[in-house]
């Protein structure tokens, strides 16, 4: 069924910014206010030989968002349409941002399971590209979806589930976009639940030996500090009352002083004296970082990182979790890059989506951040081609250099995919320049010229 709206789709704004400030000028900007307008635009858009791209709220370190065709934004389709607190379940629109949602299902004593440590993206654009928090025991955002909506090429609408069609249910938990415009999904949901998080500083080791094997928490993540003997666990536990009150000055100094203002001040460092940066980071190890915090889950999850940085992640077979560890580490050593921001190691148990990153394998979630501006690229490709004879597969959404050939080879159910691409999208309405680099051109429009 079709929201009330206008018919008159909104249009042409002088181009399109992502999250990372990478822009781009596309031949027609729409912000759709309705199922209807929605349709309107796919069907001008097949009208005029344009492809279409899809995008949340642009939360992506690269291209992927961008195009130079038709851009949809899916900022107006918003709403929350259903909460069903008795089965643990909210349907909401496919624009709704994760951080509205928050708020919505505080008031209802509800919460998602699990966050990843930044709620500024689309529920659509979470789960179209893997978004996940840590934990072996807690699926990425897409393990959560119940049902979705999708928007085919010629505007009808399909409802999927498990139930329903178990094959595009689960190539379209995690599908780039590319085989439908995600207006609705059904989310499952629990109860509030509060969390008591626990930081230490532990010896690099001693770090690697808890990823070579990872005690049993639901939510626990590792960060290795570059150029230093230093890592610190993280380790959130369910806590069994309210949070305490007076939170507010511990969140400041883990959030805006910890988090915010020593990595705005070590990126200066980066930038202008990148030789100092071991010596910071040693500095920054001596300071109290054992802390603990008993807060609302969200309010542990989620990072409020104002830093701008660029990052990449693979997610690498758990069984090989020690390996990519210690070729990052050493990746660092013989490349010397200026990285100030600790290296982050998060767990994550298989999952279905057929694009999934983790995909069929419980996985060692291994990335690496730095300031915007500094120059990591011996870092990154040494990274890289040690990751591949691991089996790594990179983040959807953060930085990585593979290519459709390459990435083919690492997921099983890459053909089928790609069949079921092509026969909900004959006509190749859906894609860009960079769906076509990170998945390939849709095999039924290849040799179509303006395509």
């Amino acid at each position: 069924m079709d929201s009330e709206g206008m018919m008159m789709v909104t249009r042409e704004e002088p181009g399109w910014v992502n999250w990372h400030g990478i822009g781009c000028r596309p031949s027609r900007v729409a912000a759709p206010r309705s199922l209807a307008e929605l349709r309107t635009v796919l069907g001008e858009a097949a009208d005029r030989g344009s492809r279409v791209l899809a995008v949340g709220a642009g939360h992506s370190y690269n291209d992927l968002s961008l195009t130079s065709e038709t851009l949809v934004t899916l900022k107006h389709l918003d709403r929350v349409e259903h909460i069903d607190a008795d089965r643990g379940l909210v349907r909401v629109q496919g624009g709704a941002r994760l951080r509205e949602l928050r708020a919505v299902l505080a008031g209802h004593r509800l919460a998602f399971s699990v966050l990843g440590d930044t709620d500024g993206q689309t529920i659509a654009g979470a789960i179209s590209t893997g978004t996940h928090g840590t934990g072996l025991t807690k699926h990425s955002l897409s393990g959560q979806v119940a049902s979705l909506q999708l928007m085919l090429p010629d505007g009808s609408l399909r409802e999927v589930s498990e139930e329903s069609d178990p094959d595009l249910f689960q190539a379209a938990r995690c599908s780039l976009g590319v085989l439908g415009v995600v207006t609705a999904v059904t989310m499952r949901v629990v109860p509030a639940f509060t969390l008591c998080r626990v930081d230490r500083k532990v010896s690099t080791q001693e770090g690697i030996a808890l990823v070579d094997d990872p005690p049993p928490i639901d939510h626990f993540k590792v960060w290795f500090v570059p150029y230093t003997d230093t890592a610190i666990t993280s380790s959130a536990h369910p806590f069994p009352t309210s949070p305490p009150e007076g939170q507010t000055a511990a969140r400041w100094v883990r959030d805006d002083f910890l988090v915010n203002g020593l990595m705005n001040v070590a990126g200066i460092a980066a930038r202008h004296r990148p030789q100092n940066v071991p010596a910071i980071n040693r500095w920054m190890t001596r300071l109290p970082l054992n802390s603990t915090v008993v807060d609302h889950s969200d309010r542990i999850f989620v990072l409020p990182i104002s830093v701008m940085h660029d990052a990449f992640e693979y997610a690498v077979p758990l069984r090989h979790g020690r390996a990519a560890v210690q070729a990052m580490l050493e990746a660092i050593e013989h490349t010397r890059p200026p990285l100030a921001i600790p290296c982050a190691v998060r767990f994550q148990p298989a999952e279905q989506g057929w694009l999934d990153p983790r995909y069929d394998q419980p996985s060692v979630c291994v990335g690496a951040a730095w300031h915007r501006g500094v120059d990591v690229s011996a870092f990154i490709r040494r990274v890289e081609l040690a990751y591949r004879d691991l089996g790594g597969r990179p983040h959807w959404a953060k930085g990585h250099s593979l290519s459709s050939a390459e990435l083919a080879p690492l997921y099983p159910r890459w053909d089928d995919f790609q069949a079921l691409r092509t026969s909900l999208d004959p006509s190749g309405l859906f894609g860009s320049t960079a769906i076509d680099r990170y998945l390939g051109a849709n095999t039924s429009t290849q040799e179509t010229p303006n395509r």
